[in-house]
This record gives structure tokens, sequence and C-alpha cells, in this order.
């Protein structure tokens, strides 16, 4: 809208209509020309008419009011969208091929019928022979129209004639029409580039890039492709605006010729707009992910074909389209005829970075063990792998030569080398030596250091002659090559599994590696071992682990394949079996067998995958990631180990922070583990701190659907799998349920039975001088106290007689039930009413000489910490500090004095520590900041 019809708008006075101007016009001009003189014309002008100059920038301002208006109601109409006439031609290029086919012929049919209804009426000037009127009009006009001919109609009158005429324009006009839009269509290039779904952050040589595929599905040249990535995120300004900001991404040399695929790159580095987001060599993935940053991609090309320029838009939006520490896997492959063909279903197709798989730096932070000989015949050093918070046996071949030195009386002293991240001194004790830093390795006195299987067997446990001959080529690379060739041919998708070519290949090879077990089964026949004798040997050693494991993995990835093996080598299977449960096999291999749910073995099946069937992945069930979740969890510092390899529970406590580390301080919590500890389970405590739950405890309290309340549990079933029990009462029918044995304990006897008494009677207690003075609240408060002791009372009855509740010479599960609870109250009444404390004292004594005797039980001791009820304990102390704040806020000045002084050098530890873990403060996003909405960045965008 120009500056004038603006003005116009702005104007309060009505502008006149274009008939009023044209007649002040008309009497403008014969004024001029009459023959008054020029000051009357004066006075008629500036009374009567408005000036020639200001009535022609009048009619040009109405007129561009009139143009707008008409726009404006046309693009309200379109919904949105230009809907003039300027527009036909764009509008019917953009359309779809049969969207544009509809509309020629309802623009051809439109016009033969209008033309049809025009000859009807001069139907009396038109002849055809043997048809009716109105098939002579419709044929005449179809005729005019496509044709531009009468065809075998005859015209006898002029009207007719002429209706013809007109006719033959109006078909010229639409042939010219469409034959040009028709050629214009098929004259625009349309390209076949397709973008991946997702772009990469990944490193490579050591230098943080972002990478984006994009592919020409019809693989023709494409000259100097011109490739250009802005990142989009929103920006505020100082003074208050708002907008997109567009910044470019620099593009590592773009190939000059395009023709299947591309991948370009950004190195994120300190010029990089993206620099903002690295800090430490840590890329910050939350920032970059908001929802409000998005990639967007523009790709412009000369098509060899077309001969004209090709144009593609993507945008990416960060928030999903984002991958790290992975980069694109190849599209390429060779069909069957050998030939090098681009896969595009490969298109999106990542794989993991090996920095992140293998990370290959040393971890400082082990200690180098003492490599005495003192009583040690050799050192051995044998391939682990981290899990959990140990190593784990994660070499066939160091446990050949682990177990071979056993085997033979050797005194070893076995050193597991973590193969992830080995050690700094393990790396610099090989390279003192000047050997490799692979294992097994064997130090011997006298500095002698050997490395290589072969050659540690050869040097400390060499073949003796008996069993079956085993030559070092026969197992490596004999036997362990044909499986890594058959392994690695086995099929993944569907599409190779019904693929005849590959499925023949993968058994093949197969074969191949049955062909190197038929020797071992042959040799098994009518023997146990390949020792020749009734129990293990140095041939079974040397193939027993490699085997075995093979079985095992091949069993998971490969059911069918396993099954083949075995009905063709079944003496190797009965074999493996019977070497697996060997005491010599079970001390090498850390007292596992070849069980795949094992954590150990899933650990070992996910890394060989990881490291030389990448592209197996999807292979491994689903049970070894649910085995190894635990585990990872607690290498990611994100949970605690939750795994049942040594224990049978995992209990959750409730505690407090006390300085830097949580103590306990639920009496429930005790309970259940007083008791399981007297039951004999293996469990693991793990503190939850009550006044700030850990994220990891909310998120398995919510998937198990439950309430973050202590005490709760993990408890292993027969099958391996873990169940969540929560709730006092179930956990001990669960654990260790009452064997009827001496005081007979309800759960109302506990809760509300012992401890409602005591809340109504601590809630009484006066706070203020006048409450003192209140007989109806001291009265109240006298008969709350004696509910209390009057529920003591019931046990100091069962103790005239017993030592304990449990009704022998030790604690049982009465005393864990009362006890926690019994003695925490007891405490609390002696400092915070001390004549109610006399009162329990002198009613219940032997309730305070069977808590005294509590008091010094292993089990109690172990459960509490070795604390017992001494107020002045920094854990009780805490304890009682807590109560008040959270159910007897009225009483916080009831607290003895020397619990604060107690407390307070636990409290400058927790809030020096509180401090160093509080995160920066962050700049609100700048979204939040200007005002604008996430949704028009994505309208911007798309």
């Amino acid at each position: 809208m120009t500056a004038k019809v603006a003005a116009a708008e702005e104007t309060k006075e009505p502008t006149p209509s274009l008939k009023t101007i044209a007649r002040m016009k008309s009497f403008a001009q014969r004024a001029k020309r009459s023959s008054s003189g020029p000051g009357q014309l004066r006075r008629q002008m500036s009374q009567r008419i408005v000036a020639y100059r200001e009535a022609s920038e009048r009619t040009k301002v109405l007129k561009a009011k009139e143009r707008a208006a008409k726009s404006k109601a046309a693009i309200d109409h379109a919904g949105g969208l230009l809907a003039d006439a300027d527009d036909l031609y764009f509008s019917t290029l953009k359309l779809h091929w049969p969207a544009l086919l509809l509309h020629v012929l309802a623009a051809y049919t439109a016009i033969v019928l209008v033309s049809t209804i025009v000859n009807l009426l001069c139907a009396r000037g038109l002849g055809f022979d043997g048809t009716g009127t109105w098939w002579t009009a419709i044929m005449y006009a179809a005729a005019n129209v496509v044709t531009m001919g009468y065809g075998e109609v005859n015209v006898s009158t002029k009207g007719a004639y002429f209706a013809g005429i007109v006719q033959m324009a109006l078909g010229l006009m639409l042939n010219v029409v469409c034959f040009a839009v028709v050629v214009s269509k098929f004259q625009q290039p349309r390209s076949r580039l397709v973008f991946a779904s997702h772009f990469c952050v990944t490193k490579r040589d050591g230098k943080r890039v972002l990478l984006i595929r994009l592919a020409n599905r019809r693989c023709n040249l494409i000259l100097h492709p011109e490739i250009r990535v802005l990142f989009l995120t929103p920006h505020a300004t100082q003074e208050g605006e708002s907008y997109i900001g567009q910044n470019e991404l620099q593009l590592e040399t773009v190939s000059s010729a395009m023709t299947g695929v591309l991948t370009v790159s950004h190195v994120i580095d300190e010029k990089s707009p993206l620099g903002k987001y690295v800090k430490d060599d840590t890329f910050d993935r939350e920032a970059f992910c908001d929802e409000s940053n998005a990639l967007s991609v523009t790709v412009l090309g000369r098509d060899t074909v077309y001969h004209d320029d090709l144009m593609c838009k993507h945008t990416y939006l960060c928030a999903k389209d984002a991958i790290f520490d992975q980069h694109f896997s190849w599209m390429t492959r060779r069909d069957e005829n050998g030939k090098v063909v681009l896969d595009f279903h490969r298109l999106d197709d990542t794989e993991a970075a090996a920095s992140v798989a293998a990370p290959p730096t040393a971890n400082p932070n082990v200690p180098p063990p003492s490599l005495h000989f003192n009583d040690i015949d050799v050192h051995v050093f044998c391939g682990g792998l981290k899990l959990g918070d140990r190593l784990r046996p994660n070499c066939v071949f160091s446990e050949n030569a682990y177990a071979a030195c056993e085997a033979k009386g050797l005194r070893v002293k076995r050193h597991f080398i973590d193969l992830a991240a080995k050690p700094q001194w393990f790396l610099d004790l090989v390279s003192d030596y000047g050997a490799k830093a692979e294992t097994p390795c064997v130090l011997l006195p006298g500095g002698e250091f050997v490395t290589d299987t072969a050659k540690v067997l050869a040097r400390l446990a060499p073949y003796d002659g008996v069993g079956m001959a085993v030559e070092p080529a026969d197992v490596s690379p004999g036997m362990l090559m044909s499986w890594f060739g058959y392994q690695a041919s086995v099929p993944v998708t569907v599409r190779d599994l019904q693929n005849a070519e590959k499925w023949a290949e993968s058994r093949l090879k197969l074969d191949k590696f049955v062909d190197k077990l038929r020797p071992i089964d042959a040799y098994l026949d009518g023997r146990d071992y390949l020792s020749d004798s009734a129990k293990i040997g140095w041939s079974d050693l040397r193939y027993i682990f490699f085997v075995g494991f093979v079985d095992m993995f091949s069993r998971v990835c490969d059911p069918e394949g396993a099954a083949y093996v075995q009905s063709q080598c079944p003496r190797v299977k009965a074999w493996v079996e019977r070497c697996s449960k060997d005491p010599v096999v079970l001390k090498a291999r850390c007292g596992l067998n070849f069980d795949p749910r094992l954590p150990a073995n899933c650990a070992a099946m996910q890394k060989m995958v990881g490291k030389y069937f990448k592209h197996q992945a999807d292979l491994l069930p689903s049970f070894v990631d649910e085995v190894l979740a635990p585990y990872d969890a607690f290498a990611s510092g994100s949970a605690p180990l939750l795994a049942f390899e040594d224990v049978d529970v995992h209990l959750f406590a409730g505690g407090l922070r006390l300085g830097d580390k949580l103590v306990e301080s639920c009496i429930f919590s005790d309970n259940v583990y007083a008791a399981c500890i007297q039951a004999g389970w293996k469990l693991r405590r793990h503190w939850i701190d009550l006044e700030d739950k850990p994220q990891w405890f909310l998120d398995l309290v919510e998937k198990n659907e439950a309430k973050a309340e202590t005490p709760c549990a993990l408890i292993k079933k027969a099958d391996g799998s873990a169940e969540f029990v929560i709730d006092t009462t179930k956990l001990l029918e669960r654990l260790a349920p009452s064997k009827g044995e001496g005081f007979p304990v309800a759960d109302a006897d506990v809760m509300p039975g012992l401890m409602m008494p005591w809340f109504g009677f601590q809630a009484s207690l006066p706070v203020l001088v006048r409450d003192v003075r209140d007989a109806a609240k001291a009265s109240a408060k006298e008969e709350k106290l004696t509910a209390f002791v009057e529920r003591l009372k019931l046990l100091d009855a069962y103790l005239q007689d017993h030592d304990y509740l449990s009704g022998g010479s030790a604690p049982g599960w009465s005393d864990w039930r009362f006890i926690f609870l019994a003695g925490i109250t007891v405490m609390m009444t002696r400092n915070f009413d001390a004549d109610g404390g006399t009162k329990i004292e002198e009613q219940c004594p032997k309730v305070i000489a069977w808590i005294n005797r509590l008091t010094r039980d292993p089990i109690f001791l172990r459960t509490r910490e070795g604390v017992a009820y001494d107020p002045r304990a920094p854990q009780n102390a805490l304890s009682m500090r807590h109560l008040v704040h959270k159910y007897f806020k009225h009483q916080k000045d009831l607290v003895p004095a020397f619990v604060d002084e107690v407390l307070a050098p636990f409290d400058a530890v927790a809030a020096t520590a509180k401090q160093k873990a509080a995160a920066p403060a962050t700049k609100g996003n700048a979204i939040a900041q200007s005002g604008l909405q996430k949704k028009e960045l994505a309208t911007f965008c798309l």
C-alpha cells in the first residue's frame, strides 16, 4: 500500500465518490473557459468547487483504496491465499497433474456447454443430416471450439455464422492457454532430492562436526550443487524486538558434482554459531535441542538433463531430529552381479562413533597392583570388562592361559585389564618390555614378560602329549576365523532372510565352521573329555572357553544355526555342558557358566556385537538390555547398582542427610532390615533421602505404580526377574513372616497401636506458659500420656518373665517389630517432657531395661549403624529435629538447645556441599524474554 493510500486512510475528511469528482472537474473546466474575470472565477472555485489538481489526487487515492479493498476481499475469500487474476497463471502451474487435467477438461466442457446454448438459439440456421437439433448444436460447438471448423454442419444464417466465428476464437485462445500451461509444466525441473530424516552431531578426527546427508534418487549428474545451512533460533534485542535469527553454518568443501548421495559437514568450533553449545569439550545437548531451534537446508544445482536449476529445501527441528555421537552408515552394497549399487533404504542408517563404543583413553585413577613374587609363581594379565563395581572375565584366550596355569599347579595371581579403558600402569608395563597392550600376557620372576596365548602356554603349560593334539592354528585363526565368517553372514532383516543367495552363503559358512568342530566330535566318541581321562585336561582347556562362548552366542543370535551345530556335533554339546561345571573352568570364569542371561555373559555378547558385528545389533534379544540396565545406570552415575548377583533383596530405607552422608531415619525400614538379617537374606540397603528423594528412586516407584515411600524393596524371583514390594507389613510377610513365637504382635499393635498414642501425647505438649497454666490442656496432656503408657505396659507385662519379646534368650521377630519405635519415642519423651519420661521409667521399668539390652545386640547395632538411643548422638539429634519440623512445627521451641549445637558442624558441611553442587543460574529462554511463540518458528521454517 502506497504512502498516499495510507495518508488517505488516516484523514478524517470523507472522500467524495468518483461521480462527484467527475462533475467537479467538468464544472471547473467550464468555469475556466467562461469570460468572467479572474476574481469572479476564484470566488466560484473557493465557494463551490474543488481545485482540479486536488480532485485528480483524490481520484487516484480512491482508485487505490478500491483496488486494496478488492485485494483484501480476494485474500479473505481465499482463506489467506492470493486469489488475484495476476496469480491465475502461477496457481495453475502449481497444480499437480491430475488436478491440472481436470481443470483443462472443465474449461473445455464449460465453453462447449455455453456454445451449445448459443447454438440452440440459432438452431434454424444449422443443418445436419440424421440428427436432432440438440446433437447438432453440441457437434457444432465442439467442432468450433476444439478443431476450429464447422465439420459437417451447414450454416444458413448470419447469426449461426457469427456464433461459429466467436466459438472458434474462444477455442483458439483456450487451446493456446492450455498448450502453454502444459508445455511450461513439462519444462519445470522436478528434483528427486531426499534428505535423511535426522542429522548427526559427532566427532571426526577429534573435531566436533554436524553431518547432513542428502541423496538424489535419479542418480543423474547435478553440477555445482550449492548447499546452504541456516541455524534458526529466536533472538531478542535489548530494545525489545524479537525475531528469528538466521545464522549460516559454513560447510566444509562441497563436491563440484553430485550423483547419488552426498554428506556435508560443518565444523563446530569457536567461530561456529553452534560453538556456544560446547563447554569444556562437552556438547550441551539440552540447550541445543530446545524446541525453538531448527536447521534450514537449501540445495541449488544445475541438472544436466533438464539443463536448468534444481532447488530443494528441508527443515530439521533440533528437538527431535538430532542424533549425537553417531555417524551415517555406508549406503553402498553389491548386487547379485557384483556391481556396486546404492541402497536408499539405508539413507537414515547410523552407527555409533568408535570413540563412544570403545574409548581409547586409559584410566589414570586405577592404582597399580603389587607385582611381587613372594608366594606367587606368575602374574597373569587377563582381559576383562567393567560391569557394575568390578571387572569380569571377557577374553576366552586369557581364560585358557589362566586355567592351564592353574591346572599345572602354578601359584597364579590374576589381574583383570579393562579392555575398554586399559589402565595407565598396564600401558606403562607393556611399554617397558616393548610389547603390545594385549591380553593374555604374563610376568615371570626375573623380569621375563611373555605375550600371546600360544607362547604363554608353551612357556608355562606346554602340551604334555596326552589327549587330543591341538595346534595353535587349530584355534586361531582356524576355528576363530571360520566362526567369524559364519556369524558375520547371519541375516538380520527379513529381506536378507528371504534372499536365497544370502541364505545359502550363510549356511555354507556355517558348514565351514561345523567342519572345524567335527574333529572334536569324532575324538569324543567314547570319551568324556579330550584329555583321554575322566577329568578335564590341557586339550579341553584349549578349546572349551572359545567353543562354549560361540555356542552361547549362536544360541542367542542364530538359534537355527546353533541347533544345526548341535545336531551335527551332539558329543560336542554334551562335552561343553560337562566342562562348564568343572571347578577349573568355573574358577577361570569367576564362577560363570555359559548361561546367556548372566550379566557378565550379556556384557560380553554386547561388546562382541558392538566391536565386530555392528550391523547385527538388532539380533541381540531384548533381555540383554534388560539385564544390563542396572549396570548401565550405575555406570552413568544416575542410580546405585540394583543387580542381583550377590544379593537377593535391595531394600530402600528412609534416611536423612547428616553432613555429606545419609544416615538411618526410618523406624519401619529398620524393622524390615533387622528381620531380614535375622532371617538370613542377602540384602543391600540403599538410603533414600526423605527430604530430597533422588530421581532414580522416583522413576523406580513410578515404573512400578507405587508411592514414593519407604520401606520398599526389589526382591529377586526364582526366574531371575525382580519383584517390587512396598509397605512394612507386606515386606515382612514376603521376606520374614512371624513364626508365632514370643509376644503376639498384630499390625494394629504397632501402627496405629503404639505410634498414634505417642503422636497424640507429643502433639499435646505445652509450648507457652499459659498452656501450662491451662488446667484443661494439662488434663488432656496427662490423658494422652496415660494412653501411651498403657500401650507400653502391655510390653512391660510380657517382659516381667522374659528378657526379650521373642520369649527366648535372644531378640526375635517381635522384638524387631517394637524396638525401633519404642526406642525413639521414649528418647524423645525424656527430652521434651521430663515428667513424662519419669512416669514411663516408673511404670514400665522392664521396657526400659529391654531397650537397654537390645541396643547392645549386634543386629540392632548393624541396623542403626552402631548408634543406640543417646540423644546427643548426631543421628538421633537429627531425627528429633526432623520429626519436629515435619509433624510438630509448633513445638520447635521445645527442641533442646544441644540439638542445634550437635548438628551445627554437619549443617555447615551440608551447606558447603549444596553450594558447590548448585548449578549457576541460567538466563531465561530468548523466546520467554521476547514473547515469541514457538509455533511462529515452526510456521517460519515450514
